[in-house]
């Protein structure tokens, strides 16, 4: 085979983790230049000579250079269906990186044992998505690339060679199960590993709840588990209204809420940083990405954000679209202007024929009469006999009828969604056109960085009500008992909050190539310090006696090795000395010690003693 034919081969696990790569990336360019990256690298051949130290630093600082690139870049893409997620891709990109990097070194340490590590780590992670029908074609392509670059490395066809013994058969046959074995298991238990991890990190972390944002509908009890989270998820400075808006929930039926109707999304226009002529704007910075929603209050004016584009549905709730999330959001308090809030629909009259008779008991109970009150004393009534309704997160059901009718007539105790719903219900039996809103409530404050904070156990669900001269009103009957509100932050929570408000700010300004930059300007840093305190001159390791006889019989007759001289270049030069008896033979032995020191290619005792012997003759 010609050079390059060889080196194609070495390279073919981690080709072969390229091509698959290519196809399951979370982004299509990163997998494209990962697959380039690799066959330009077996193309190119060993050109840089390291000592074994630098090797690792080089090949650790290629993998944390192509960690740092793109974290930045993929760590707010969301994942496609067949894609990977950020956290593989990185894994899959580094490793074949990493594997690029020692393609190009010259007497790489490992050999072909760490390309094909590499290549088996960039396919496990990149077959998080596949089916096992496609999985185990791909193990077996990686498992013969594995073994054809190790024939290779030791001069061995790639693919078939002359019988061997059945003991050495059925050891290859053994290896082969087991790392099929080993290459199922990992793409099969890594994610359920990585889940696992994550959810009982998140517990623990977050008060036991493994919860994370509002959802986008509502089953009576769903935000039961994000009343003890304390992970922050907003932050507000401003005059903040005490509601901010997620969805929009219009159709109810045995205890659930969802939204029913058109869901389109519009683009918003929207300005690039704050907006100009706001005598005082609401500022909200994004702690957490836990949705695409973009949380605001119901009257707001002009909307400005960092980066990022926003969409806006019929209800007026405003979204966030690839590639990343605004990091900071501006409204102009006043007038609903960006993303007008539309009109009701039949839907937000609709009630449970099932519900109507016991709904209708309620009301006349309450003194709520359509026929002679206007809007506004309706809700009042209904809004003043809920108040008085116990607050509670521990809910016991008693029965098997609707949760919100058994709340109103049995209970009298429950939590937010609770009233609610009830709120909603009611104001339809009413006449009056109502619905479910799901979002956070502003209620809790930082003493020492002046904002107010907003937590996962502050995410509340209150209804909206239509009045036909004021539009659409929010009316929210939960208690004022209600624990998870108007919490004062203690002087440790609030250390700790703006400790991580500045940590945020500074993060959604750094951008992939200042992380780059940073790993590399450390990195040479670290290579000058290691530099300066060895001793010039002084040999990184102490060479066998063989070895140490043959470079004393050299330097005596003027070729000695420098500091930092391989022996592959020792040998060349070695090579070109024509004085030099025995040229050949000692440059032949010089890199027969390579070979075996850094690919474990022939005997190391065979090789001293011939190094040994042609010291001798040398002197």
């Amino acid at each position: 085979m010609n050079p390059l034919t060889t080196r194609l081969w070495l390279a073919a696990p981690l080709l072969v983790a390229a091509g698959l790569f290519t196809v399951v990336s979370l982004s299509r360019p990163v997998g494209l230049a990962s697959g380039a990256l690799v066959l330009g690298a077996a193309a190119l051949g060993p050109r840089i000579a390291l000592r074994p130290s630098l090797q690792q630093v080089f090949s650790a600082a290629v993998a944390v250079l192509t960690g740092a690139l793109l974290t930045n870049v993929l760590g707010k893409v969301q994942p496609g269906v067949g894609r990977i997620d950020a956290i593989w891709t990185i894994l899959a990109a580094s490793a074949l990186a990493t594997g690029a990097s020692r393609l190009v070194l010259r007497q790489a340490l490992w050999g072909s044992g760490a390309v094909a590590t590499l290549g088996t780590v960039a396919v496990v992670a990149s077959a998080q998505v596949l089916r096992p029908w496609v999985f185990l074609p791909a193990a077996l392509l990686t498992l013969a690339s594995v073994l054809a670059s190790m024939r290779v490395e030791r001069g061995l066809a790639p693919l078939w060679g002359p019988p061997t013994s059945r003991r050495r058969a059925l050891a290859t046959g053994v290896i082969l199960v087991g790392a099929l074995g080993g290459l199922a298991g990992g793409a099969v238990a890594l994610p359920r590993l990585h889940g696992k991890v994550l959810s009982t990190l998140t517990r623990q972390a977050f008060d036991e709840t493994a919860r994370s944002g509002v959802p986008e509908d509502m089953h009576l009890g769903d935000l039961e588990g994000l009343t003890l989270s304390t992970r922050v998820v907003w932050r507000a400075r401003g005059p903040v209204a005490d509601h901010l808006r997620g969805p929009v929930l219009n159709h109810y039926r045995r205890g659930r809420w969802v939204h029913r109707g058109l869901d389109t999304l519009g683009p918003v226009q929207v300005l690039r940083g704050e907006p100009r002529g706001c005598r005082a704007p609401v500022e909200l910075q994004r702690a957490e990405e836990l949705s695409r929603r973009l949380f605001a209050p119901m009257h707001s004016g002009r909307l400005g954000v960092t980066n990022g584009r926003v969409v806006v549905d019929a209800e007026g709730s405003f979204a966030w679209t690839a590639p990343e999330a605004p990091a900071t959001v501006w409204f102009c308090p006043g007038p609903r202007t960006t993303g007008a809030i539309s009109a009701p629909t039949n839907q937000d009259l609709q009630v449970p024929r099932t519900l109507q008779p016991g709904l209708a008991a309620v009301l006349q109970q309450w003194g709520v009469d359509p026929t002679t009150q206007g809007p506004a004393e309706r809700v009042s009534r209904i809004r003043s006999r809920l108040v008085r309704f116990r607050y509670t997160t521990r809910v016991r059901r008693g029965g098997r009828g609707d949760p919100t009718l058994e709340f109103l007539t049995v209970t009298h105790a429950g939590y937010c969604e609770y009233f609610a719903s009830a709120v909603a219900l009611l104001a339809r039996q009413a006449g009056l056109p109502s619905r479910v809103v799901l979002g956070y409530r502003v209620s809790e404050h930082n003493p020492l960085g002046g904002w107010r904070v907003v937590m996962e156990r502050n995410a509340h669900a209150w209804a909206e009500v239509w009045y036909p001269t004021g539009g659409w009103v929010t009316v929210d009957a939960t208690p004022a008992a209600d624990e998870s509100q108007g919490h004062r932050m203690s002087f440790t929570e609030a250390v700790s909050d703006a400790l991580s408000a500045a940590w945020s700010r500074f993060w959604w300004r750094v951008k992939g190539w200042h992380l780059a930059l940073a790993v590399g300007v450390v990195t040479l840093l670290g290579l000058g310090l290691w530099r300066l305190r060895r001793v010039p001159g002084e040999p990184e390791e102490l060479p066998p006696p063989g070895l140490r006889a043959l470079l004393e019989a050299l330097a005596q007759r003027g070729l000695a090795r420098a500091p930092s001289e391989t022996l592959e270049s020792l040998a060349e030069r070695v090579e070109a000395a024509r004085d030099l008896p025995f040229a050949v033979a000692v440059a032949a032995q010089l890199r027969a010690r390579s070979a075996q020191r850094f690919g474990g290619v022939g005997d190391a005792d065979a090789v001293e003693a011939a190094m040994e012997a042609l010291a001798g003759g040398l002197r």
